[in-house]
């Protein structure tokens, strides 16, 4: 028994050394890749490692590997995102993802998102890169105490509703942390990886996270930007006074208006 528990220990030891090599040596060849592109003053953000989530209901076993980076690119800073997937299915890489919903979206001038500055879906095999306008000093989505700030964050989310419905996107993962606030409480909407967009079968809409959608029937779902703001406000808290502004009510009326229904 006390053998057994301490080779597993030592499995655990040894996989956890082999990850930081691999970790290590893959950030040296990221550093030194990056600034052929000429971006510079590269700085580790963080690295993520997990399985992909749901799809359809099941997990896809699929892992991937995410680095980012604070830098320069264009003598503008920066925040880049690399994604390995070990799989070949380019679907699964939420980067390649946001790239192409970053394309559609610049069709667009939509103030709400950082500029994209640089991207490649074939930045190596099975590897993608985008790198983005680095908004400093985001802060996580939340109520304002004053009435007139908060007709003012009415006024905006519902103008970046009617924006998103112009540009034919669901965003898929809203939360109070990709609806970002800048300290003059300007929104700005981040992390475009599981979006959606009719225009490209690659956007599936059953990767969506709960919450950002609502049933119509008992097999359909709409998927719904304005609903996710909703949402976002109940889990902050919003008070009862609040909830009977017009401003507000003017966003209820915006829920289920377009036709982004999906059978589940």
């Amino acid at each position: 028994m006390i053998k057994r528990f301490f080779k597993r220990i030592g499995r655990i030891v040894y996989r956890m050394a082999f990850m930081l090599r691999y970790l290590i040596f893959s950030h040296n060849r990221i550093v030194k890749r990056l600034k052929s592109y000429g971006i510079t003053d590269i700085k580790m953000y963080n690295v993520r490692i997990w399985y992909i989530g749901l799809v359809r209901g099941k997990t896809t076993g699929k892992k991937v590997i995410r680095f980012f980076y604070k830098a320069t690119y264009d003598e503008k800073p920066c925040f880049i995102k690399l994604e390995k997937y070990f799989t070949q299915r380019s679907e699964y890489c939420s980067t390649i993802r946001e790239i192409r919903a970053y394309k559609q979206m610049s069709k667009f001038d939509l103030e709400f998102i950082p500029a994209l500055l640089l991207s490649d879906e074939s930045y190596e095999k099975n590897t993608a890169m985008i790198a983005t306008e680095f908004i400093p000093d985001l802060m996580n989505f939340k109520i304002p105490i004053d009435k007139k700030e908060f007709e003012v964050i009415c006024e905006q989310l519902e103008h970046i509703h009617g924006q998103m419905r112009e540009a034919d996107i669901v965003h898929g993962d809203l939360s109070v942390s990709n609806l970002s606030m800048t300290k003059d409480q300007h929104i700005v909407i981040i992390d475009f990886g599981i979006a959606y967009s009719p225009t490209f079968k690659a956007f599936q809409l059953d990767t969506a996270h709960v919450g950002t959608h609502f049933k119509v029937s008992e097999n359909k779902c709409i998927y719904d930007n304005a609903y996710s703001f909703l949402r976002i406000m109940d889990d902050c808290g919003i008070s009862e006074t609040f909830k009977q502004e017009e401003c507000y009510k003017r966003l209820q009326r915006l829920v289920g208006a377009h036709t982004h229904v999906i059978n589940i």
